[in-house]
């Protein structure tokens, strides 16, 4: 009993309590910004109220994660892993009503419902560093097979239904979980040249949605180069030229790329400490789509400005800096390999949100990790974090840092 109270006075003086208050910081900052979203809708007090519950809900999920050594993960990977495919098969197979165009949603009791694609990606982290933490160091392209099999199985489902960035988001999630396995970077730099080849043979696939296709053919067209050209054409007076342009941007606009010119347009309103919150007009007059989900930073930059943005960012970079900072504290390989995919997961998650927002990437439909709204979003984001504190707290000895030992499972 006695050695039992010391290892939980260990792990509570262990527990990386900075890494939670960020999270928390996010997570407060990201309820504000749905009230701002919802304010004077009759979805207001409900919405805000079901962040709220949410975050309840998780926290105890957290403090139970975080309490497990994190060894105990190992043999939870295989079955999360499987649940979480046969969840994903059930999306595809059965059909389901699709919701804003995608068929990534369970419906629940209560008019809540489950995201299997949100899931997926911690299940393969925990897969991946299960497999990886006792082989040797990836030197062949025959090293590789298994991990991209585990990674790529999911990710073609999730893509599937169509939710391409959750599926994206899996491969820099693999290749960061590769290096830190020990794959040289020639390696990974061929399979990478490759995976590029195979992508532009996708495009002109028939696996391409026609939706997905037309967001990278209006990505490639800038709107701000199309506008830079029609005044240049104007200036030299070709003015038919010009006109052409101009009609094209109009369809533009109002096409394949409305939701990222109204993103454009109110991060760049906002100036440099923005309308404040709940008066940015973009925002109360609803030009922006999923404001409260996918382009929630879009609102942030019109009310906060580019210094509250710039926060967020700030924010999150110190979360994965953090997170990177356990795993080069972790000896064990199986926590470092956790501590990498979660923090790749964020940080590009976070890279791909702040992107298409901006206009730097084509639209993909990817959450901003503890600010946008939705249950899945916010209950796995946490889930993540709490792999990590559990690594935190329960950091195991070895003695050799080339082996790693089969310590706890």
């Amino acid at each position: 009993m006695t050695g039992v109270r010391e290892r939980a006075r260990h792990s509570f003086e262990e527990f990386d309590w900075h890494i939670l208050g960020v999270a928390l910081v996010l997570t407060a900052i990201g309820l504000t910004f749905v009230w701002s979203t919802t304010r004077g809708e009759d979805a207001e007090v409900g919405l805000v109220s079901r962040q709220l519950l949410y975050v309840g809900a998780v926290l105890p999920i957290v403090a139970a994660i975080a309490c497990l050594r994190y060894t105990m993960l190992a043999r939870l990977a295989v079955p999360a892993y499987a649940l979480t495919l046969g969840f994903l098969l059930f999306l595809i197979l059965a059909n389901v009503d699709k919701v804003r165009g995608t068929q990534s949603w369970i419906r629940l009791p209560f008019n809540f419902t489950l995201q299997p694609s949100e899931f997926s990606k911690l299940a393969v982290v925990l897969i991946v560093a299960t497999y990886l933490r006792f082989r040797p160091r990836p030197a062949r392209l025959l090293d590789l097979v298994g991990p991209f099999a585990l990674t790529l199985f999911p990710a073609i489902l999730v893509a599937q239904q169509p939710d391409l960035g959750s599926a994206v988001i899996m491969v820099p999630i693999l290749f960061a979980m590769l290096f830190c396995a020990g794959a040289s970077k020639r390696l990974l730099c061929s399979v990478a040249g490759c995976g590029v080849a195979l992508a532009v043979a996708l495009y002109f696939s028939p696996f391409l949605h026609d939706y997905q296709r037309v967001r990278i053919r209006s990505f490639l067209q800038s709107i701000p180069e199309q506008t830079a050209l029609a005044r240049e054409l104007r200036a030299q007076g070709k003015h038919r030229e010009a006109g052409d342009v101009e009609h094209d941007l109009r369809a533009m606009k109002q096409g394949p790329n409305f939701q990222v010119y109204h993103a454009m347009i109110s991060i760049g309103s906002g100036g440099l400490l923005g309308k404040g919150i709940g008066e940015g007009p973009h925002n109360r007059l609803d030009y922006l789509p999923e404001r409260r989900n996918d382009f929630i930073f879009a609102v942030v930059g019109e009310e906060w400005g580019f210094l509250g943005a710039s926060i967020v960012l700030g924010l999150h970079l110190l979360l994965v800096a953090l997170i990177l900072g356990v795993a080069r504290r972790t000896r064990d390989a199986f926590g470092r390999l956790i501590c990498v995919g979660v923090a790749t997961l964020f940080g590009f998650q976070v890279f791909l949100n702040a992107g298409v927002a901006t206009g730097l990437l084509p639209v993909t439909g990817v959450t901003l990790p503890f600010l946008s709204f939705g249950g899945s979003s916010l209950i796995s984001s946490f889930m993540a974090l709490a792999f990590v504190l559990s690594v935190g707290a329960h950091r195991i000895t070895v003695l050799d840092g080339e082996t790693f030992g089969r310590d706890g499972v």
